[in-house]
């Protein structure tokens, strides 16, 4: 995915073409397909955003999200799967 992120979120750029997929599946092929440094480096590039990218995102319905905000929804989706998971 080549979405441009919303403003405040260019940090996660790098990110964007590799970790934020559409569906769970993509989500965790995505997930086992990294190396361990590379998901932490993931998991600390999005943990300051993750705030003020879930109020950002929280203020539109799901279906009024343009292309940017999807993108960081998917990668935030992806975020949380790695806080949560064991390394």
């Amino acid at each position: 995915m080549t979405a441009n992120l919303p403003a405040g979120f260019e940090a996660l750029e790098p990110f964007a073409a590799n970790w934020a997929g559409r569906t769970a599946a993509d989500r965790a092929a995505l997930r086992g397909a990294y190396p361990r440094a590379e998901r932490a480096a993931f998991h600390a590039a999005c943990t300051p955003l993750i705030e003020g990218g879930r109020k950002q995102l929280d203020a539109k319905p799901l279906r009024n999200l343009d292309e940017g905000e999807r993108c960081l929804l998917d990668l935030f989706l992806n975020y949380a799967h790695i806080s949560t998971s064991p390394s």
